[in-house]
């Protein structure tokens, strides 16, 4: 397309725009809310682009023709649902004036207009009334920044918070910090957690829906008495759900006290404090760190310097002059992309246009809408409103006496059949089924005031027309319907089904409604089922009062006796020896692909006769390093058996000649444990070294008074000069000679399995951590160290790799199970630490290891720490579901 092209289409994409919202305006009964295509409907575009190009006009009139007929129009008069997705016609003509620049603008260098985004987000805060902290003008800590949506304004705010209490606590752990949401928060905040691996906290709300501060300051004193770090507290303005808002004057108050963060979200309330008058409801008096008004996609920060100095990476080739001097705000240190949408013409134009007065104006009379809807809807005795109304929003339903959830959920059925004239959603709140009513387009008053006459028509009550926009023919009234008829169905119809959604099916559970439509392999083997067909061509099995709207896609929670309803063979079942943290247990019911979990529920070691008891025809085993897979247990399984995941590195409790044999996959957690096995080896060392399984029991036995000092007390030795030894010289004996680099440790050698080369790597660690390191065979790691550290998986190879004669050659003051405790009674070495020994679990007080005072032993922990064993359960569960459908695992051991 060449410049004089450009004119032509953009003229007439111009008139197409015009000839829409003409007919939105003037006829739009023409035009069908929401549309009638299934999914695919666009199969008629093809599998390829065109090998050369066609027309612009072609192209303009196939996507009117067949895209868009498949658009849900937001726009349009009748258009209730959600929260709206206004736009002007400012703002479209400044898209294209955007569009034609396509700058980037991430840093003031790279675009000084970027610095638009400051002065309009200073306009923005006079119009808002905030005070002077968030203007950038006057020079203080705050101002407004843009986003590209509310879900990234608050993963930014979460981002700001962390590093702030990161930095204050001197650490990179994040596993004990803790976010506050409520039970009326948006789906953002959960998501923000799980995308920062971040523990949320969910509080109740009081019966406005509103969060309190007390609960808040409660939440924070109980998390940390259990060790949490509270950081972060989400409120909200304008709930999704009703409209509620927060305490955020009380809640400041706790955030300010206590130093946690406060996000508020305003994401469609936000703009309405450009009203003085609404500003007292809205309580924003009590903003502390955060507050965002997403409805133009702006958010408030009271320290700028905690996002910047959170997002802030600057490579070579993005410095400059200006950025270096610290006299620009690059907007690429303000979020979570470099690049960057120039959006503040966009805010630019609309303000301009409209002037403060014309878009209060325009706030005030979306306002009005909401309150003269609302006004119809109190007016009639069939209606009911449900909570305290908000701005333009209404939450309302069916009232009277009975099930009023079922008859609201038939009611809103019925207003959904009509999504071709009219759009609303439901929600349930505090288990009250209700619809949603929202409009701000103030375009079209009168038109979008038919909706009552439209809602009234559809649920057969009288009523007097309040305007004459809708009198559309509607379907009988839901009193009128034929109610659903149960129906035998076969499997064959069942198969045959073809996944579309014109006729979906529901499968009924115990009350839970499982949509499986387009899972065929879900249906049935061999039996009829009890099917009921609705009048509008849905089914559903199970029961005949299904309600399609609480389809869900989790059959995880179900008991085998429960899914033996369906076809079980087709839920590959899994079993857990023992329960995981709750955050890793929901990665079974919320995994994509239904899978049937049984699992031993104590907080101990499953017994063996329930593993046995509970393996048959298992496809996949979680195991402990406690439970031995043999030739028993994999008998017990049989053939279904694909997989075992086992929550350890080591695998000798697993008999690798049976499933290498059978042909089942194994897999273990390797990798995750490198810095905590590092930390308890080095502590093993010192405790070997300096004697301190012998002190402990020398004091515990009371012998300390009566000993009294004496010049080698307990005498140890010293670290520094020494030669340390390593069997094995992997990332986990790397990491535990860094640490122990810090006591002295100049000397350093190794012997290990590989058969390649390792001088280049060992002169680079030699340098690194200014350590002597070398390459030796076994007998010369015997001879020279003066302590060997051996550190391998539990593998069968490994066994009794260090015996009698190994320890023999030892020096007499070195440090490193039968034959190590001879050893040591014999005089033949100094001490031991030990971390493993032969025979564990079933290790008791009167072990001869146990009872060796110069025996340092723990209870194989090396990789216990939170962060570590979170980590190793989400691998090990990852693994369990993969393997289970006979997929290639995460660290798959080679039989």
């Amino acid at each position: 397309m060449d410049l004089e092209e450009f004119r032509k289409h953009g003229y007439d994409a111009v008139d197409r725009i015009y000839n829409y919202y003409k007919q939105l305006q003037e006829n739009p009964g023409e035009i069908a809310v929401q549309p009638k295509v299934k999914p695919g409907y666009l199969s008629t575009l093809g599998d390829v682009p065109p090998q050369h190009g066609i027309p612009f006009d072609s192209i303009q009139n196939e996507f009117k023709d067949v895209v868009l007929k498949g658009l849900n129009h937001w726009q349009h008069p009748s258009t209730f649902h959600y929260f709206p997705s206004n736009t002007s016609f400012e703002s479209m003509i400044t898209e294209m004036t955007i569009a034609s620049i396509n700058n980037p603008g991430f840093s003031w260098h790279s675009n000084p207009s970027s610095e638009l985004e400051l002065v309009v987000m200073d306009w923005i805060a006079g119009l808002f009334g905030f005070s002077e902290t968030f203007y950038h003008s006057k020079n203080t800590s705050g101002g407004g920044i843009i986003q590209p949506s509310s879900s990234e304004g608050i993963l930014v705010a979460i981002i700001a918070a962390r590093e702030r209490i990161l930095r204050a606590e001197n650490t990179r752990d994040q596993s004990k910090l803790i976010i506050y949401a409520s039970t009326q928060t948006h789906s953002s905040a959960a998501k923000a957690a799980r995308v920062f691996n971040l523990q949320l906290r969910i509080l109740d709300v009081d019966e406005d829906l509103s969060l309190r501060g007390e609960t808040v300051m409660k939440a924070i004193n109980e998390d940390r008495q259990n060790g949490l770090v509270p950081f972060v507290v989400i409120a909200t303005i304008g709930t999704t759900s009703t409209g509620a808002i927060d305490k955020i004057d009380e809640i400041g108050r706790v955030c300010q006290s206590e130093s946690l963060y406060l996000h508020i979200d305003s994401a469609w309330a936000g703009t309405h404090l450009a009203c003085p008058e609404l500003r007292d409801e809205l309580m924003l008096d009590g903003i502390n760190e955060f507050a965002d008004s997403i409805n133009i996609v702006v958010m408030f920060v009271r320290d700028i310097k905690s996002v910047t100095d959170a997002l802030t990476i600057t490579p070579a080739y993005l410095r400059n002059q200006m950025t270096d001097s610290g006299a620009v705000l690059d907007m690429k240190d303000c979020g979570i992309g470099l690049g960057r949408h120039f959006s503040s013409p966009k805010l630019y134009f609309m303000l301009k246009s409209y002037g403060v007065e014309g878009f209060r104006a325009h706030i005030r009379k979306s306002i009005g809408l909401g309150e003269r809807f609302r006004r119809y809807i109190e007016a009639d005795e069939v209606f009911e409103v449900l909570y305290k109304p908000r701005l333009s929003l209404t939450v309302f339903r069916l009232g009277g006496t009975g099930d009023l959830n079922s008859l609201n959920r038939t009611f809103y059925n019925n207003l959904s059949i009509h999504s071709d004239k009219l759009s609303l959603t439901h929600t349930v709140v505090n288990g009250l089924y209700c619809v949603r009513r929202r409009k701000t387009d103030a375009l079209y008053t009168q038109l979008s005031m038919g909706i009552f006459d439209t809602i009234k028509g559809i649920f057969g009550g009288d009523s007097k027309p309040s305007s004459e926009d809708n009198k559309s023919v509607m379907q009988p009234p839901a009193n009128e319907l034929e109610p659903p008829k149960d129906t035998p169905i076969t499997v064959d119809e069942l198969k045959e089904h073809d996944g579309s959604n014109d006729k979906p099916i529901y499968v009924a559970i115990k009350g839970t409604v499982f949509d499986v439509t387009k899972k065929k392999e879900m249906y049935g083997s061999g039996q009829s089922y009890n099917i009921f067909a609705g009048k509008d061509g849905s089914r559903g099995l199970g029961m005949s009062s299904l309600n399609p709207e609480d389809a869900v896609s989790d059959y995880s929670t179900l008991s085998e006796k429960e899914l033996s309803v369906l076809d079980a063979r087709n839920i590959p079942k899994i079993v857990l020896t023992r329960p995981l943290m709750p955050e890793i247990m929901s990665k079974f019911t919320q995994s994509s692909r239904p899978v049937n979990l049984v699992n031993w529920k104590e907080d101990k070691p499953a017994p063996r006769e329930w593993l046995l008891e509970n393996s048959k025809d298992a496809d996949a085993l979680l195991v402990m390093l406690s439970d031995k897979v043999d030739k028993e247990l994999l008998d017990v399984a049989g053939s279904k058996l694909k997989a075992v995941s086992t929550m350890s590195v080591g695998y000798d409790h697993c008999d690798l000649a049976q499933l290498k044999q059978r042909g089942i996959k194994l897999s273990n957690t390797p990798d995750l444990l490198t810095s905590a096995t590092a930390e308890t080896a080095a502590l093993l060392y010192l405790a070997a070294t300096r004697r301190a399984a012998e002190s402990i029991k020398f004091v515990e036995r009371g012998e300390w008074p009566q000993v009294g000092w004496g010049p080698l007390l307990m005498a140890g030795q010293l670290s520094e000069n020494k030669t340390l030894g390593f069997l094995g010289f992997g990332r986990i004996a790397q990491a535990t000679m860094h640490r122990l680099a810090a006591f002295g440790i100049r000397n350093v050698i190794y012997t290990d399995s590989g058969r390649t080369d390792k001088a280049e790597r060992d002169a680079e660690l030699s340098r690194k951590y200014d350590i002597n390191i070398k390459r030796v065979d076994l007998d010369a790691l015997a001879h020279q160290s003066d302590a060997v550290i051996l550190l391998a998986a539990m593998s069968p190879d490994m066994k009794h790799i260090v015996g009698r004669d190994f320890l023999q050659k030892m020096k007499k003051t070195a440090v490193d199970t039968d034959a190590l405790n001879e050893a040591i009674n014999e005089g033949i070495i100094a001490g031991a630490g030990l971390d493993v020994i032969e025979g564990e679990p079933h290790i008791d007080a009167n072990h001869p290891v146990v009872k060796n005072d110069k025996i340092f032993l723990l209870p194989h922990i090396g990789s216990s720490t939170v962060e570590t064993r979170y980590a190793m359960a989400d691998l090990t569960v990852t693994n369990a579901i993969k393997g289970a459908f006979g997929e290639e695992m995460q660290a798959q051991v080679k039989l």
